[in-house]
């Protein structure tokens, strides 16, 4: 039986890989603005008073509050790839990959500090939904895990573990529906139990991909 727990704690031991140290500061200061105070009201004042800079010296490493937030994107994203390849590679089925994979977005996207940048993070791109820069920040995240998903799929389908089935918008429709879990989670939505939940939509999903 696979220990779930062990893969997940070695993973999220690595998820933040830092850049220079200064630039890595701001950021993680920026969250904790950005958590506390929401997007629209933090100010790039705000955080350069919290990390202890003059407004000068940030805008140096940021050249304003949108691409210091398209940063803290790129920084909770940028180590999962290789992280992901190497937790995924010590399973063997696809079914406990695509298990992994979405077991892993829910704990992560469920611990609280995550919920409130998640929370943040849909005021930024409600108001931004029309900025180029956002939507292209937004499709190249959301590719790399349809991507991965796609793949999982795909590799069960080879292995005569899965039906024939079109493998990229199976992807897309796990991402999604993992998506609308964590937006529940964050809403508090009653009766709502985010692990449970997960369990049961994982066991539906196999049981519609399994032959």
């Amino acid at each position: 039986m696979t220990d779930w727990s062990v893969i997940l704690d070695r993973f999220s031991m690595t998820r933040h890989k830092p850049r220079n140290e200064r630039e890595n500061q701001i950021i993680q200061c920026a969250v904790r603005c950005f958590a506390a105070a929401g997007y629209h009201q933090t100010t790039m004042d705000d955080i350069a008073n919290e990390i202890g800079l003059s407004k000068g010296s940030l805008y140096r490493y940021f050249k304003n509050k949108k691409q210091l937030f398209l940063a803290i994107l790129g920084w909770l994203s940028e180590p999962w790839e290789d992280e992901m390849q190497n937790a995924l590679a010590q399973l063997d089925t696809a079914s406990d990959k695509l298990r992994f994979v979405v077991t892993h977005m829910v704990a992560v996207t469920g611990q609280p500090d995550m919920k409130e940048l998640a929370s943040v993070m849909l005021d930024f791109y409600s108001a931004m939904r029309f900025d180029e820069d956002v939507n292209e920040s937004l499709r190249f995240h959301l590719d790399y895990w349809f991507d991965l998903f796609a793949r999982i799929v795909e590799e069960g389908i080879a292995s005569g573990e899965f039906r024939d089935i079109d493998a990229r918008q199976a992807g897309i429709a796990i991402m999604a529906s993992t998506d609308g879990m964590g937006l529940y989670d964050m809403m508090n939505v009653r009766n709502f139990d985010l692990v449970a939940a997960t369990e049961v939509y994982i066991d539906i999903v196999l049981a519609g991909l399994k032959k």
